[in-house]
């Protein structure tokens, strides 16, 4: 693993939420990730991983698709209730030995941060573990220290974390897929129209293939499914993505 060594310190333009890195990244990289930090509301404070690669290196989605590895970010220390991670929209980027579900050249993942105490400051550790790739991966870990104070204020990172945001699938109120049924090794979702693409999330040892759309209806080969009861009752989430329209939906098969 390629460890960052420890060379400076950043010190974002605010006291709301002041990240400070325990390391930084060389310049030689093709990749920088560091954790960024929003503001506070009164409530809770937003902080983000920011991945910035160069051209056709490529970071993964929680399903990474046939190769890669998935974000993870952790979060702990003092007067921490709890924190969640959004990840956004992901594209699908084929390549030689399959395709992969994720991002290229730039990623935000949000992060909310809820404190057990709001009148007092946090004292975090924020670890990650990503993988960047182009015809080498290459494994990625990213440790900082995050000094957090109860003061509402914007920050630098507000606006580039805001757009982000917007990136981020929403539940769907009004249901595009109208059932999940399995026939044939092969999931069949019936959808109200004709999607960009369709991300299908079950059980961990599968994989869902990229969708095949017909009519009203958009087929799904299974790597990994040993027959139909490995999935029939199951629970699985489904992204949807038409240009910047991205939404969720669960399901579950039958």
């Amino acid at each position: 693993m390629n460890r960052f060594a420890v060379s400076r310190r950043l010190f974002l333009l605010s006291s709301a939420a002041s990240v400070l890195p325990r390391a930084a990244i060389a310049n030689t990289q093709p990749w920088k990730a560091q954790f960024i930090g929003g503001g506070f509301d009164g409530a809770k404070y937003t902080l983000a991983l920011h991945v910035q690669m160069d051209a056709n290196w490529k970071t993964y989605w929680r399903v990474p698709g046939s190769g890669g590895i998935p974000p993870s970010i952790q979060i702990t220390g003092q007067n921490l209730l709890s924190f969640r991670v959004d990840l956004p929209a992901p594209k699908r980027i084929p390549g030689e030995e399959g395709d992969s579900i994720g991002y290229k050249d730039e990623v935000l993942f949000p992060i909310e941060i809820l404190p057990l105490d709001v009148m007092k400051p946090l004292t975090l550790q924020a670890n990650a573990f990503i993988g960047v790739c182009d015809t080498i991966c290459i494994p990625v870990p990213i440790e900082q220290a995050i000094d957090l104070q109860p003061i509402a204020a914007s920050n630098a990172s507000d606006a580039l974390i805001a757009v982000w945001h917007k990136k981020l699938p929403v539940l769907s109120p009004d249901l595009p897929i109208l059932s999940a049924t399995l026939e044939n090794q092969v999931l069949n979702l019936a959808i109200k129209k004709t999607w960009q693409d369709i991300f299908v999330e079950g059980p961990p040892q599968l994989y869902f293939s990229a969708p095949t759309f017909v009519a009203q209806n958009a087929s799904f080969s299974i790597n990994g499914l040993k027959n139909s009861q490995d999935l029939t009752g199951q629970s699985i989430r489904v992204t949807l993505i038409d240009g910047d329209v991205a939404l969720e939906q669960n399901l579950v098969v039958v």
